[in-house]
């Protein structure tokens, strides 16, 4: 089958309905700016309420005191003492941990590593529940949660590809240790049909618990991974199907995770 007719397939099943979707989720950053107020003098005369403005980067309106709070703020976001402030690309890893099951549609996302000394404590994962008749797509994005010698007051996450549509769950965690292992849940080719590729994904913890993500139950499990020795998962790597407008939507196709060592005493 060449490229044309399996697009064309996977479109032709759709022409009978549309699809309903959410638009594109969208992070946005906040504006540091400085709130000022008209003279005193001048509201007084006009009889006016003083009117919050916001001018950015006004210099004649900044005070010092507030631009130390603005960097210091700044700070802490860059040192990923934030819950979703840490994206680490370039921390060295060990091993590469992949599975033989993934899917075929899509392209590698970016890397994203948990900071230096941290390793995956848990996990949550992102997914669409069952559209009846309409398109479903599954499991959407696996969020890894990453703390410091099994530490959870101070954790920070990373995500590669956080997907379109669906919603968190709610973060699972190893009982001690961290992520070693997975096992991917990935739905074969449907042909004419809806695909779905990745719907679960379960974790083995170094203390040997395996936990389960709360995806759907299309597909089968596939064999696991190879095993993180003398560290824990510290990275993630998502394949990612990008919106497909009125073809058929499959998101998450396959996900690779990164080991990393603990560092010698």
């Amino acid at each position: 089958m060449t490229l044309s007719t399996l697009y064309h397939s996977r479109i032709g099943k759709y022409n009978a309905r549309l699809f309903r979707r959410s638009t594109l989720d969208r992070t946005v950053l906040p504006v540091v700016g400085v709130h000022h107020t008209e003279p005193e003098s001048e509201q007084e005369q006009s009889g006016k309420k003083p009117r919050p403005m916001i001018q950015v980067f006004d210099q004649s309106a900044v005070d010092m005191e507030s631009l130390l709070r603005a960097v210091a703020v700044l700070a802490v976001m860059s040192l990923g003492l934030f819950q979703q402030g840490a994206v680490v690309a370039d921390r060295p890893y060990t091993s590469l941990l992949t599975v033989t099951n993934g899917q075929q549609w899509g392209t590698w996302s970016w890397p994203e590593m948990c900071p230096d000394q941290y390793f995956a404590i848990g996990f949550s994962t992102r997914v669409e529940p069952s559209q009846g008749d309409g398109d479903d797509t599954a499991m959407n994005g696996i969020r890894l949660i990453c703390g410091k010698d099994g530490d959870r007051r101070l954790t920070s996450t990373v995500e590669s590809h956080p997907g379109f549509w669906g919603d968190w769950s709610l973060p699972q965690y190893c009982p001690s240790g961290v992520l070693t292992s997975f096992q991917l849940r990935v739905e074969a080719h449907q042909g004419n049909g809806d695909d779905t590729a990745a719907n679960n994904i379960r974790f083995r913890c170094s203390s040997n618990p395996v936990l389960e993500g709360k995806g759907l139950n299309w597909g089968d499990y596939g064999g696991w991974s190879q095993n993180c020795v003398n560290g824990g998962i510290c990275g993630i790597e998502t394949k990612m199907e990008e919106r497909q407008g009125r073809g058929d939507d499959t998101t998450l196709n396959d996900v690779r995770f990164r080991c990393c060592d603990r560092a010698q005493p």
